[in-house]
C-alpha cells in the first residue's frame, strides 16, 4: 500500500476527523482506510507479530486485535491524550 503525500493527507476528511480517529475500531480501518489490520497481522511471517499503533487514541482497535490474536501478537499503543495515559 503506497503512502499518501502530505498535501493529500492535509485535505483528507479521514485525517481531519479527530473523533473518529480517537475511537477507531478494527472495522474502521477497513471502512475508512481500506486496511484489513487483522489480515495484515495474520499474514506476517514471524511470531509473535508486532503492531506499534502511534496516536492510538482510546486503543479500541488494539484491544480488539489482542482479543483475537492472543499470544500470537505483541501490541503496543502510544498516545499523548490524558484518558489513554
Amino acid at each position: 500500500m503506497p503512502l499518501s503525500a502530505d498535501a493529500e493527507l492535509e485535505q483528507s476528511t479521514v485525517v481531519a476527523n479527530n473523533q473518529m480517529n480517537r475511537e477507531r475500531r478494527l472495522r474502521g480501518y477497513g471502512r475508512e482506510l481500506g486496511l484489513d489490520i487483522l489480515g495484515v497481522l495474520r499474514a506476517a511471517a514471524t511470531r509473535p507479530v508486532r503492531w506499534l499503533d502511534l496516536c492510538c487514541g482510546a486503543a479500541y482497535a488494539l484491544g480488539e486485535a489482542a482479543s483475537v490474536l492472543g499470544d500470537e501478537a505483541e501490541l503496543v499503543g502510544v498516545d499523548l491524550v490524558d484518558f489513554f495515559a
